[in-house]
């Protein structure tokens, strides 16, 4: 019995770190690429799922495919005619952000 209370109770921490941080996603995000670019990131996630939007140069895209992993996520969006994969990280009040074929993530602060 002890031993059964103790998986559920383990299940659920763990359980719930994974929420918050998909929650901690959930939001209003903005940075500028090293060559001054402004992208931002509107997000929401139900569970493992993200969707929302994706601008940079203040042209959007609908984000498709969306994943969240405890703090890491993925997502697809149209980008200058092609679908491109997207992978970053939220760390608290940041996330970094990194396109499929870029050196360098971008650093995006959450917005107020």
């Amino acid at each position: 019995m002890n031993r059964t209370l103790a998986l559920m109770l383990g299940f659920a921490l763990l359980l719930s770190t994974a929420l918050v941080a998909q929650d901690a996603l959930t939001g209003r995000w903005e940075g500028e690429t090293e060559s001054g670019r402004l992208v931002q990131l509107n997000v929401k996630t139900v569970q493992k799922a993200l969707t929302g939007t994706i601008t940079i140069d203040k042209k959007p895209a609908t984000i498709s495919e969306g994943t969240v992993t405890k703090e890491k996520f993925s997502f697809k969006a149209p980008m200058g005619g092609h679908l491109v994969l997207f992978s970053g990280r939220v760390a608290k009040d940041e996330v970094e952000l990194k396109h499929e074929g870029a050196r360098n993530p971008v650093v995006l602060k959450r917005m107020k």
